[in-house]
């Protein structure tokens, strides 16, 4: 995974995420019928407590749910992502020392890497519906079944 993109998974310190997408984690991970045992247990009971609906939320980030900051990092390093890319970003060998660096320098630092991520990002020529080569997915989940 490029830097730019590692950096860029950090805008989970702020957002939310549906129930539906991490009940898996919580009640049948890998069909056992038990929790994800990389989610912290504490964390694992207040999840399961939230996402008893698939409707419900939760926040991507526990602790500082609002604030843009390096809370993100150090939640991973706590084992407490909320999705399984995320907390998968600790136990690869390319990405853990990033994870912690992020974790273990101030917030403006983290604040500062992503900004210069993100004029990267806008520069790298994205393919839109509008030059009729790209398609925009109207469900990002999902592949549209007609151009519009």
């Amino acid at each position: 995974m490029k830097k730019v993109y590692f950096v860029l998974s950090g805008a989970h310190t702020i957002g939310k995420a549906y129930c539906g997408t991490i009940q898996s984690r919580l009640y049948n991970f890998n069909a056992t019928y038990g929790t994800d045992p990389s989610i912290d247990s504490k964390y694992a009971d207040f999840l399961r407590r939230k996402c008893r609906v698939a409707s419900e939320t939760v926040y991507l980030d526990a602790a500082t749910p609002v604030k843009f900051d390096n809370q993100y990092y150090i939640n991973l390093q706590k084992n407490m992502g909320v999705l399984t890319t995320d907390q998968e970003l600790v136990k690869d060998p390319r990405t853990a020392p990033l994870v912690k660096a992020f974790a273990e320098q101030p917030p403006h630092m983290f604040r500062q890497q992503f900004a210069v991520s993100m004029a990267k990002l806008a520069n790298v020529g994205v393919i839109t519906g509008e030059d009729r080569i790209g398609v925009i997915r109207k469900v990002c989940s999902k592949s549209n079944s007609r151009p519009y």
